[in-house]
């Protein structure tokens, strides 16, 4: 049976943190500001200016948002067929809906915000056909 992200937070951890899962430009405010904020991949279809003014309301001052996202390529390893097949048959019949891919830097930021970390990562994978469309249909 499948599980999403916060079914198992809220089995973990019960009542002792809040858990939601809401629009990203729209979080509510509790009593208390938000000590953590995670930005699950969402970041690149989000209004970038709303979701940090309502940041700037709900998160506490020191406060951390967190934005984490993945996405794949048209290369793999040991796998030269793999990119003329991503590109002329999976984005074509699947493809990738309008969205912003720029990378954050601090003209992005309004007042109060800085960016503390930013990391990009890539791992290198090579997967049979039938491996890649179960890793592709994760939480379906």
């Amino acid at each position: 049976m499948y599980k999403n992200g916060l079914d198992v937070c809220k089995e973990l951890y019960g009542d002792k943190y809040s858990f939601f899962e809401v629009k990203a430009e729209e979080t509510p405010m509790l009593s208390e500001k938000y000590d953590i904020v995670t930005a699950a991949g969402c970041i690149n279809w989000v209004d970038r200016e709303l979701f940090l003014k309502n940041m700037k309301d709900v998160v506490c001052h020191g406060g951390i948002i967190l934005i984490y996202d993945f996405g794949i390529t048209d290369e793999m390893v040991d796998g030269p067929e793999y990119t003329n097949w991503y590109n002329e048959e999976y984005l074509k019949r699947f493809p990738k809906p309008p969205r912003n891919e720029d990378v954050w830097t601090d003209k992005d930021l309004i007042d109060g915000f800085r960016i503390l970390k930013q990391t990009g990562l890539e791992f290198a994978f090579s997967f049979s056909k039938e491996a890649f469309v179960d890793f592709m249909m994760l939480g379906l």
